[in-house]
């Protein structure tokens, strides 16, 4: 052998090393559609994560202030409406003392209004969470307007069909 020739040999293999093979190019490929759709897939779970949160607020905030905007001139209306927008133990506690309070708003002629001022999620779990909302009511007996006073309530939400309804009605000290 000459020279020449062993010098040459080297420069084939080493440049076999430098060279990717289209395994390697096959694998980078690879790797970067599984990136896509594991970041895809978080991307989707986060807005629907998302969108059920906002959902569970905006039931929160309608039913609270629907539970306090009671007026006796349409008391069928808001009774039919609080039964409408409830679910499980709250709505057949509710049915079950609707008479009562039927008969106590509509002796005292009272209207309240309630009017939300902030809601937040305290806890949310599967298809149900659990909404505090801070709300003012402003309540009128007999004609007789009282001063505004704030409550603030733990309402719990629970998802019913394609709809978020209130399940649960605390009063938060």
């Amino acid at each position: 052998m000459t020279s020449t020739e062993d010098c040459a040999e080297p420069r084939r293999s080493r440049r076999r090393l430098r060279q990717p093979t289209g395994w390697l190019y096959a694998g980078i490929i690879l790797a970067l559609v599984a990136l896509c759709g594991f970041l895809g897939v978080r991307g989707y779970d986060g807005g629907r994560d998302l969108s059920r949160q906002e959902s569970f607020l905006a039931a929160a905030r309608a039913g609270s202030e629907m539970l306090t905007t009671i007026d006796a001139a349409h008391l069928q209306d808001d009774v039919a409406r609080i039964v409408a927008s409830s679910t499980g133990l709250f709505l057949e506690d509710f049915q079950l003392r609707s008479e009562a309070f039927i008969d106590a708003v509509t002796r005292a002629r009272s209207s309240t209004r309630g009017t939300v001022l902030e809601a937040g999620l305290e806890r949310v779990s599967g298809d149900q969470a659990d909404v505090l909302v801070t709300l003012v009511v402003t309540t009128s007996i007999n004609g007789a307007e009282a001063q505004p006073r704030q409550w603030r309530m733990r309402i719990g939400v629970q998802q019913d069909g394609s709809t978020a309804k209130v399940s649960n009605v605390e009063f938060v000290p």
